[in-house]
């Protein structure tokens, strides 16, 4: 799972690993950033019907059925689908507020807000895909969005994860909500640090680098972790 703020850099890193500009980034406008869950799964190049392809349940819809393939279609269709997620967001907290916290019309909506799967070829994947289990990366909303049905994606998407990939912005790398995060990872699954199965990316160094040496993050870091 990778996880961290809006804009720390989790769908560039993601990009990289596919070799592919697929996820949207560097979004600047709020109706733009990433609210939707997207699960990329390493699959051989002979079921992929193009580069990437982009589909929803695709346990139960064939690849044929994508919704959209090739890098620029799938990226297209992923804008999209943040927008009317958080279209969708929105409109369950004014049925919240108008029917009271669980209303049904609600619940319907959230209902339709869907998860993406991501069929691609990556490499970083290939390698790790064995039985009985299959090794997924997946991208999540940023913490700290400002609808609170989005922002807690992430912070549920803990207590499913296997590994934690936490990307911090340089300028953010003493931010609470990164002491949120270990703190929900370790109370989700106390081995989590201990089997080093959470990693800390620190995105944008150079930005910071004139202030920030790479002692001093790992220090924070640690420091962070232990508290």
């Amino acid at each position: 799972q990778f996880v961290g703020a809006h804009n720390a850099g989790k769908s560039t890193l993601i990009n990289a690993l596919l070799s592919a500009d697929v996820m949207p980034t560097g979004l600047t406008e709020e109706e733009e950033r990433t609210s939707v869950m997207v699960v990329v799964r390493h699959t051989p190049p002979s079921e992929v019907p193009g580069p990437v392809s982009l589909c929803l349940r695709p346990d139960t819809s064939p690849l044929s059925a994508a919704s959209a393939v090739g890098t620029a279609e799938v990226r297209a269709a992923l804008y999209r689908a943040n927008a009317e997620a958080r279209r969708l967001a929105e409109l369950s907290m004014s049925a919240d507020a108008e029917e009271g916290a669980g209303g049904s019309l609600s619940s319907r909506l959230l209902a339709q807000v869907p998860k993406y799967y991501l069929h691609a070829r990556v490499p970083a994947l290939r390698g790790l895909v064995r039985q009985p289990w299959e090794a997924l990366v997946i991208d999540n909303p940023g913490f700290l969005d400002t609808i609170p049905r989005i922002a807690e994606i992430p912070l549920k998407a803990l207590s499913v994860s296997s590994v934690v990939v936490l990307v911090i912005h340089g300028f953010q790398i003493t931010a609470k909500m990164n002491l949120d995060c270990y703190k929900q990872a370790f109370e989700k699954d106390p081995a989590v640090f201990r089997d080093n199965r959470f990693i800390v990316v620190v995105s944008c160094y150079d930005v910071v680098a004139d202030s920030l040496t790479v002692q001093k993050a790992k220090d924070t870091v640690v420091r962070d972790v232990r508290k």
